[in-house]
């Protein structure tokens, strides 16, 4: 019998990622990408941590699935700090759909390692190419407006390519550490090491003090940090169901949070044009996530 709870734990899942990639703009622009991200780490590194020793959830460690996770968590960490940058350089309604075409790549990495992809994934992954040009074309219209320039709107288009490619590689890792150990327990080291990465790269930059971090913005960062664990719950808890592939399915359409936030809180203006490329993007990552 089918499950309701899978894609509910879904749509909690896309909610959180959604709404986190908001906030995340505002926290970015305040405190800078590389701060706000490190405080995001932490507090969700610290829930998570406390959640599986409350659990009392197994650590089955062997070296390749622990050099996973790690890798898994600096890709992440990496990725999510270039995401934060296109977030606090705007506009959000272009950046967020263009990042979320990672399923794209993870179809290039199973061909690549002798999959054969059906029609229907060829299909979907054409559709989030031709996606991504129609929101990269439309994010022109953005250049009228003096906050943006051409040059400004590529270099944030290209960020977001690239976010995407280390997101889906990262994934992998993720998805083979998880397999090992359990998925919790793989993206509570993950964290941990996406925390040690940006210690090391604020040290390097000199940019580690506390005054830089101010305490008006904490709540909004902790915040951050829940919803961004709190969609891995979901998601890794939607996924041992039955139904558990409804769950992904779900779950991967979580731009569209963030676009409708966008749209409808900083009045981004979108064109019909945009509007569909976003839908091509969203609907090829949903079938790709089903498969």
């Amino acid at each position: 019998m089918y499950d309701l709870n899978a894609p509910l734990w879904g749509a909690l899942a896309a909610l959180g990622w959604g709404i986190a990639d908001f906030l995340a703009r505002y926290a970015s622009r305040a405190v800078g990408a590389p701060r706000s991200l490190l405080g995001m780490l932490v507090v969700s590194a610290i829930a998570l941590t406390l959640l599986v020793s409350a659990l009392e959830l197994n650590w089955i460690i062997s070296f390749w699935s622990g050099l996973s996770a790690a890798a898994s968590g600096l890709g992440i960490a990496a990725a999510t700090l270039i995401l934060y940058w296109a977030l606090a350089r705007g506009p959000v309604s272009v950046v967020a759909p263009v990042c979320a075409s990672w399923p794209a790549f993870n179809l290039l990495f199973e061909i690549i390692a002798g999959g054969r992809p059906t029609p229907l994934q060829w299909a979907a992954a054409g559709s989030i190419f031709v996606g991504v040009v129609c929101v990269a074309r439309a994010s022109e219209s953005f250049a009228e407006n003096p906050q943006y320039s051409r040059d400004s709107l590529r270099l944030t288009i290209g960020s977001c390519v690239l976010v995407a490619f280390v997101f889906a590689l990262s994934f992998v890792g993720l998805k083979y550490a998880a397999q090992q150990m359990g998925g919790l327990q793989a993206v509570v080291i993950g964290r941990w090491i996406g925390v040690a990465a940006i210690v090391i790269y604020l040290l390097a930059n000199r940019k580690f003090t506390f005054e830089s971090f101010p305490l008006s913005w904490w709540p909004v960062i902790a915040v951050i940090g829940l919803l961004d664990i709190g969609a891995y719950i979901a998601l890794t808890t939607g996924i041992q169901l039955p139904d558990g592939v409804f769950t992904v399915v779900v779950a991967s359409t979580f731009s569209v949070i963030t676009v409708l936030l966008a749209r409808f809180i900083l009045r981004e203006s979108m064109t019909m044009f945009q509007w569909s490329g976003i839908a091509l993007v969203v609907a090829g990552a949903v079938v790709l996530s089903a498969f």
